[in-house]
């Protein structure tokens, strides 16, 4: 039998542990939980991007408002 590398969905779990959970084959009762640290942009730079985004949406609706012969 050819050995499978452990991977994020995959993973071995000894026999013992297995009956040691009344032989539950529940998946995410054996997963390995790691938890890493997230690193989130400060919440002034998010909004200052939103604000961009916004602006050139605003630009861009008025430009075609205009070529469709509307008001602005």
């Amino acid at each position: 039998m050819a050995k499978r590398e452990e991977g994020p969905n995959s993973y071995r779990v000894s026999i013992g542990k297995i009956k040691e959970n009344e032989w539950s084959l529940a998946a995410g009762r054996y997963k390995p939980v790691t938890n890493e640290a997230v690193k989130h942009d400060k919440p002034a730079d998010i909004l200052a991007d939103v604000l961009k985004i916004e602006n050139v949406i605003v630009r861009r609706g008025n430009e075609l408002i205009k070529r469709m012969g509307g008001k602005k």
